[in-house]
């Protein structure tokens, strides 16, 4: 399936103009802590930089303002950041490290890895009461580690056959605590239950997608029960599955769709979903993030009627606060109705962009919008042939 790229009826440009720069560093992530600071974790790319750390910003009407740096001291290189709402009763800032690995909570705990693994991704449930953490491939083993986070110094149980190469991706699911989906280089999307220690009882589905995939989460189809499964691809492609990894929509290269003089797409910052609040520019639904090699940003949202999914509708753009550098990172705080991006060359800018999309009788036109300023693994039978799907109990 192809996708072809519409302007929204209100399509608008913002300018930038506050934008920070930690010279020398790579920004991996961002997010929002607890406290309404921005958190950005930042890698040293040159030898001249400051060692690895998290950066805190604050947010005025001047702009974004650098408030504290939590350095990482013990040598280990993080790969991953979040908050999550519920580490043992309180909202945490955590991140997954490379090099003496494990998972740092920044109220001086840590979760331990066992020794020389490497931590790429990790999630929270939501009820709190499992941890979750994907690692790199090591010999013949990449492994998703479980962790109860009142007793983080030892993992419960461990599966390392579920993927066969890098675990990019670790989500569980929004309303069903027990329910974990991994994604991985290997191709493959899985769910999980991440309570049951047995590998081969734990596994609840598997679909195979024949690309090395980058990212992957959860997205709302429209009631609060109904989830569906969203992933993208080291090769720039997109797709859709259900929460039984049933394949909805495969829209293949994202980076064809364009809109003529206004918008080429080159490559996908991150998606997420904006079925409870609207998202920037009031985006709904499933909303994507959207680079260009000019440093540029797009959000975009894509229909969930079957019949309309194959056009997605930019809703914005956001320009002139990168430099022609790539856009990895991205935020969005709902409550200041502020989007924060960073990107390779330590750049971090936020953006006050409209919530709501309030002229929806006018005519498409771009329009320039000065804003506030603001700062080798045995594979399963089957599992290696492009495009399959295997579930829990088929032979």
């Amino acid at each position: 399936m192809s996708v072809s790229l519409q302007a929204g009826l209100n399509l608008k440009t913002l300018t930038s103009s506050s934008t920070i720069v930690s010279h020398g560093s790579y920004i991996v992530s961002l997010a929002l802590t607890v406290s309404s600071n921005y958190a950005a974790l930042a890698t040293k790319s040159t030898e001249s930089a400051q060692g690895n750390a998290i950066l805190l910003y604050s947010l005025s009407s001047t702009g974004l303002a650098h408030s504290k740096t939590l350095s990482v001291s013990d040598g280990s290189v993080p790969t991953s950041m979040r908050v999550v709402p519920n580490f043992s009763g309180r909202s945490s800032l955590m991140s997954a490290h490379e090099q003496n690995g494990g998972i740092k909570v920044w109220d001086e705990r840590k979760v331990h890895a066992p020794k020389n693994r490497n931590i790429l991704s990790f999630d929270l449930s939501s009820d709190g009461n499992m941890l979750a953490a994907g690692t790199d491939l090591q010999s013949d083993d990449a492994s998703i580690f479980y962790w109860d986070p009142r007793n983080p110094s030892k993992p419960l149980h461990t599966h390392s056959s579920t993927h066969s190469d890098d675990i990019t991706t670790l989500h569980f699911h929004p309303t069903m605590s027990h329910v974990l989906l991994s994604a991985s280089t290997d191709g493959l999307l899985s769910t999980s239950s991440a309570a049951e220690p047995d590998e081969d009882e734990a596994i609840q589905e598997v679909a195979n997608w024949g690309c090395s995939i980058s990212r992957a989460g959860w997205y709302s189809r429209g009631s609060p029960t109904d989830y569906g499964v969203w992933a993208a691809s080291d090769m720039e492609t997109f797709g859709l599955w259900s929460d039984n990894l049933d394949l909805l929509s495969d829209f293949g290269n994202i980076r064809q769709p364009s809109l003529t003089g206004r918008w080429t797409t080159d490559y996908l910052i991150d998606a997420y979903d904006s079925y409870i609040a609207p998202g920037p520019f009031g985006a709904s639904g499933l909303t994507l993030l959207l680079g260009s090699n000019s440093g540029d940003v797009a959000v975009a949202s894509v229909p969930e009627s079957s019949d309309a999914r194959h056009t997605w509708s930019i809703k914005g753009i956001l320009e002139g606060g990168h430099s022609d550098a790539v856009v990895r990172s991205v935020i969005w705080d709902r409550f200041s109705g502020v989007l924060v991006t960073g990107d390779e060359e330590g750049r971090i800018t936020a953006w006050r962009t409209p919530i709501r999309d309030v002229d929806i009788g006018g005519d498409v036109e771009m329009e320039d919008i000065q804003p506030a300023r603001v700062g080798s693994k045995r594979p399963r039978d089957g599992d290696r042939n492009e495009g399959t799907k295997r579930g829990r109990y088929d032979g």
